[in-house]
């Protein structure tokens, strides 16, 4: 129920559109009615761009997969190099 209810405050509120365009101040207004928590989202963001390899200094899209495709593309791959080991030759 708390997730349902933080992501109807979050679309209601236009959140999505501000975090795309990556202005937290902004963002942390709507929620907490002033600045309190700035710091903590800036650096979360932060880790989050390290983590997902993202260069910190350019401000550039990190293409994400989402779950399910995620996981149909590597069961593909891991199927195809299964495959291909079997077909290849045994080394004796």
């Amino acid at each position: 129920m708390a997730f349902a209810t933080a992501g109807l405050f979050w679309q209601s509120n236009g959140l999505n559109e501000l975090a795309d365009g990556r202005q937290f101040v902004a963002i942390t207004r709507r929620i907490n009615g002033g600045t309190n928590g700035l710091a903590d989202r800036q650096m979360y963001y932060g880790r989050a761009k390290n983590v997902l390899g993202a260069d910190a200094g350019a401000p550039r899209e990190v293409p994400l997969t989402r779950g399910h495709e995620a996981i149909v593309a590597q069961a593909r791959k891991r199927a195809k190099a299964v495959a291909t080991k079997r077909k290849a030759p045994v080394k004796r």
